[in-house]
């Protein structure tokens, strides 16, 4: 009986463990790093980048507000 991470595995389960060789592991890893993760930082920094907009935009509307209140207001 194998054990895979502290759990015993039955009969039924070794024969799909053993069904998985190392080729395949390496595979899914090369396409992890190589496709997936360009794509997973991109789509991150295009989060941040439309979260920076957001925050500069409510920037702009505050300042604005406080400006109709108060024509005399300075910022900077």
């Amino acid at each position: 009986m194998k054990m895979v991470m502290g759990e015993a595995l039955s009969v039924h389960d070794m024969s799909l463990f053993d069904a998985i060789n190392e080729t395949d592991i390496d595979d899914i890893w090369y396409i992890l790093k190589k496709i997936f993760w360009p794509i997973f930082v991109s789509a991150l920094f295009m989060a941040l980048s439309c979260v920076f907009a957001y925050g500069i935009h409510w920037l702009r509307n505050v300042i604005e507000e406080i400006k109709r209140k108060d024509e005399n207001a300075t910022f900077f």
